[in-house]
């Protein structure tokens, strides 16, 4: 008896239990589609985009642990489905990728058919396996392969491409050929072996500082009370990966935070000094690693659990590696440690610097920035929320999206809120206070060790240099649009944001040679500043200060800020002539990047710098006039602070005047 290919797809995945399809009706799909909707347990939902197919595929297999289908047309509607695939073979999510082709009389060799595509070389880098069906009466023989391979060792998508003429099409299957999946499969957990299980007994029970690495594998096996009850018992931290969150409660005694480097302090002291580590279903990935690799300590004895051979020892030397299913070595291990030879402040210290946050920072390995979910720096209390209020902090696993660490006055903080503003984007705010040194604090030093502000912390992601900041928050929260689409102009805007270090190497002269220079005399001793000057990390920078203190307005550093600001502004002015905004005609990143610089020349009472040139005076009158001035620079600076400001440079003015009209 003959049965088309189509319903032999859909006999082959009622048998895994499948219950899920996801894509397109279209074209040459259409004789899985009939079969689709005689299949009263197989839900198919359809999508505007192939791209969210294959995502809900991968999320389906995420939050449930059972595989989905992901389908596309021939061509482009297959090759849509590539970001899906590709998440869920990195994130090691089972999948079945099936996609339509041209009849093969017509295709194979290739004859330049509409849309023809060669989806299976397209896909082979991104899936265990891409196949295309070249005889229909191998259908079933495929499928099976297709879930072995997608559900066996490191779990993961697969692909089969159908000819159309082949999908359309009927062949005489025998019943044997709908077997059910233990006939081609195995079902049962992988099993660890003996002298693996002794070993591994050996190092846990030994350890004094035992460290449990839950990752998606200790997830995908169902392993999560057994390594709860594992950590119990051995006085162990247990840390989720990326892929293991959920593998236990936040709120259990031996959770210190999940991630890797964006997990907070004790995290990374658990991962750094632990001298036993039980990966459990983790590969170890990038977010365990630091600037030389691996952050593990190189004398810890590591078991490596893992499904897949070929993820052992292959990021980190192990001391056992057991190719097994998590939970089976979980529950094994369980049964056979006995008491425990912790060190007795091991658990409870690492417990308390978590919920402590950013009190246990101190000590951290040089250079390495884990961002906690809880503050990073506490500095002298004045921390505020920007825009909405972020929930409180008990029981999350994850931190808010941004923080910025700034300054009230500090343009280079001007200027990143102003992007802020613009993008309407809402950040849980630190105040350093940098006249009382709080940016050479350790805590915030390990965050940027050039000790200036802003700092931004995106997701525990660290960006600093605030045009970097300013052009990340537009690619990674805006699409891009502060920045011109024009090609020239965009060139143009990237041409003004290198200049702002020049721009705010001559700001900072004018600023420190005038009114902090008064306000810094009057306030502290010559060591007081020598110390403070000592504490700079760049010496160069140190020497600039010390002699702008020293002279004054005097200084060549004076000349040298002249220069850059009146090239910058003949440039500026030129710009204005043909464009309403520096980033073109309409207001952009290059406008936002300069705008805090000229606010500050303003507010010194240094206006007359450009009085020559009033195109800079409108364009700065038109920035003010903006919704985003007030929340990013005018609110920051009291009435009384830029009244005594503008009297501080009124008293240097002339002296300036006469040196600017000296190059003119």
């Amino acid at each position: 008896m003959l049965t088309g290919a189509a319903e032999a797809i859909i006999r082959c995945l009622h048998a895994e239990g499948v219950n899920r399809a996801y894509g397109i009706a279209s074209g040459k799909l259409m004789p899985l589609m009939k079969a689709l909707a005689g299949a009263n347990d197989l839900r198919f939902i359809g999508v505007r985009h192939e791209g969210a197919a294959a995502l809900m595929a991968a999320g389906h297999a995420a939050g449930t642990g059972r595989i989905a289908v992901a389908l596309g047309e021939l061509g482009p509607g297959g090759g849509n489905l590539v970001s899906g695939v590709a998440s869920a073979f990195s994130n090691n999510l089972p999948m079945l990728v099936l996609t339509s082709g041209n009849p093969g009389h017509a295709s194979r060799p290739a004859r330049g058919m509409l849309m023809e595509l060669d989806l299976v070389s397209l896909f082979a880098p991104i899936t265990k396996r891409s196949e295309v069906v070249l005889d229909g009466r191998r259908i079933p023989e495929m499928m099976h392969a297709a879930f072995r391979t997608a559900l066996s060792g490191r779990p993961g998508p697969v692909h089969l491409n159908i000819p159309a003429d082949i999908l359309a099409a009927s062949f005489p299957y025998r019943e044997t050929a709908f077997a059910a999946p233990d006939t081609y499969r195995p079902l049962s957990p992988q099993l660890p072996n003996e002298a693996q299980l002794e070993l591994a007994t050996e190092i846990l029970s030994e350890a004094r500082r035992p460290l449990i690495v839950a990752g998606g594998g200790a997830i995908a096996a169902g392993a999560s009370v057994a390594a709860c009850r594992l950590a119990e018992e051995l006085g162990a931290a247990l840390v989720p990966t990326q892929m293991g969150i959920g593998a236990m409660a936040s709120d259990h005694p031996a959770f210190i935070g999940h991630g890797g480097v964006i997990g907070g302090p004790a995290l990374m002291r658990a991962v750094t000094q632990a001298d036993a580590v039980l990966l459990l279903g983790c590969r170890v990935s990038s977010w365990f690693w630091g600037p030389e690799g691996p952050l593990f300590s190189p004398e810890a004895r590591i078991v490596q659990v893992d499904t897949d051979p070929e993820q052992i020892g292959r990021i980190v030397s192990i001391s056992c590696g057991i190719n097994a299913d998590a939970r089976a070595v979980a529950e094994v291990l369980l049964d056979r440690v006995r008491g425990r030879h912790t060190d007795p402040g091991w658990l409870s210290g690492l417990a308390a610097e978590h919920g402590l946050g950013p009190a246990g920072r101190a000590g951290l390995p040089r250079g390495l920035r884990a961002a906690s979910r809880h503050a990073p720096f506490r500095g002298h209390g004045k921390t505020a929320r920007r825009g909405r209020r972020l929930a409180g902090l008990k029981g999350r696993t994850t931190m808010p999206a941004l923080q910025l660490y700034h300054g009230t006055t500090s343009v280079c903080s001007q200027k990143v809120r102003l992007g802020l503003a613009e993008i309407g984007l809402d950040y849980e705010s630190h105040l350093i206070d940098l006249q009382k040194g709080e940016q050479f604090a350790p805590d915030y030093l390990r965050l940027n060790p050039d000790a200036v502000v802003p700092t931004l912390v995106d997701d525990g992601l660290v960006v600093v240099e605030s045009s970097l900041i300013l052009e990340y928050l537009d690619r990674r929260h805006n699409g891009g649009r502060l920045m011109p689409s024009d090609p020239a102009a965009e060139m143009t805007a990237r041409h003004w944001l290198l200049r702002c270090l020049g721009i705010h190497a001559a700001i900072n002269t004018l600023t420190f040679s005038t009114v902090m220079r008064d306000k810094i005399l009057a306030s502290k001793s010559a060591e007081e500043i020598g110390a403070d000057i000592a504490k700079m990390p760049d010496p160069i920078a140190g020497l600039k200060r010390q002699d702008l203190l020293d002279r004054g307005l005097a200084s060549a550093h004076v000349d040298q800020a002249l220069r850059v600001l009146d090239r910058a502004m003949r440039d500026m002015d030129a710009q204005l002539s043909r464009d309403t905004w520096l980033s073109g005609a309409g207001f952009g990143i290059a406008d936002i990047a300069l705008a805090a610089y000229f606010d500050r020349i303003d507010r010194l009472g240094f206006a007359g710098l450009w009085q020559d040139r009033p195109r800079i005076a409108a364009w700065l009158d038109g920035i003010r006039a903006r919704d985003s001035h007030g929340p990013a620079i005018a609110d920051f600076i009291p009435a009384e602070a830029a009244a005594a400001m503008r009297a501080g440079g009124a008293g240097h003015w002339p002296q300036l005047r006469d040196r600017w009209e000296e190059r003119h």
